[in-house]
């Protein structure tokens, strides 16, 4: 297997069972049967775990909520990553790429994504309260996301705080409220990492050596058409396929001479600040160590 599984180290041992969990299921099984391939690894889903793991994530703040050292059972962890897992597939679907877009079709991957969603639900149905409302307002922000992809309607940074960023930080919200319900503190918290996750994922895209094409809707895009004097500029963002290597490079080379990578960096900045904020007023030391040694160990506050 080329994720390498079998050479974890201790650290990975949650990635270890994430792993068995979701590659046992039948859901999981009969999609590799019926097209002959294997979705965790087309995913490079240890890869992937090993930068990001919603339950590791899940696991590290149910620790922070409760007086006990009970562990979580495994179904409710399965369920964590399985709905991570579905977000990621429909995300792609509705951009008609990422890794399964040459093995499995379009439709296919609604419906495989619709699948792990309701079984993650079921999963998650002897938890006291499913937050269904913030996925509501999740899916409100990729609407406006997808819907005014190709109309160039979004265009200005309090559009696309005012109507993007909620995709990411709603989800955040998904999974805190599932510990802490009707929480303010976490309803910030939630805001400020899915702020982060969402302008870092936008710069990942455009600063990716595969990067043929911008998202009209990015934080980066939208700073980008604030240049309205360069016709080459111009020219490239007109263009109706994918761009050259030479058109990426130069419009990274006019984003960041405008600021605007300066620009995302400052709000990166600015969102971890009030981050460790926040998490002084809530968290005890020890508390505070854990969930900040987490995310520091996935470079989650680094681009």
């Amino acid at each position: 297997m080329t994720d390498n599984i079998n050479n974890l180290d201790e650290d990975d041992v949650h990635i270890q069972l994430i792993y068995n969990l979701l590659n046992q299921n039948e859901i999981i099984q009969r999609y590799n049967e019926s097209f002959r391939i294997n979705l965790l690894e087309n995913l490079s889903f240890c890869n992937r775990l090993r930068r990001f793991s919603w339950s590791k994530l899940f696991k590290v703040i149910h620790h922070l909520s409760s007086d006990n050292e009970e562990p979580i059972n495994d179904s409710t962890l399965l369920a964590i990553e399985m709905f991570g897992l579905a977000i990621r597939i429909f995300d792609d679907a509705i951009d008609s790429d990422g890794p399964l877009k040459d093995s499995i079709s379009y439709e296919t991957c609604q419906i495989l994504s619709m699948e792990l969603l309701i079984y993650s639900f079921y999963l998650l149905s002897k938890n006291d309260i499913i937050p269904f409302d913030t996925l509501q307002s999740a899916l409100s922000s990729q609407f406006y996301d997808h819907f005014y992809q190709d109309r160039e309607l979004i265009t200005t940074v309090d559009d696309y705080f005012n109507k993007v960023i909620g995709k990411s930080t709603y989800v955040f919200l998904f999974y805190f409220s599932l510990s802490f319900p009707d929480s303010s503190d976490w309803k910030l918290i939630a805001s400020n990492l899915g702020t982060i996750s969402q302008i870092k994922n936008d710069l990942v895209d455009i600063f990716s050596e595969n990067s043929n094409k911008w998202n009209n809707n990015s934080l980066p895009y939208i700073l980008l058409n604030s240049v309205t004097n360069n016709d080459y500029l111009n020219s490239i963002k007109n263009k109706k396929n994918s761009w050259s290597k030479s058109d990426s490079k130069f419009l990274q080379k006019i984003f960041i001479e405008i600021g605007g990578f300066d620009y995302c960096m400052h709000i990166i900045d600015h969102e971890t600040q009030e981050f460790d904020k926040i998490i002084d007023t809530v968290l005890s030391t020890n508390q505070k160590m854990l969930f900040k040694s987490y995310l520091e160990r996935i470079k989650f506050f680094e681009f």
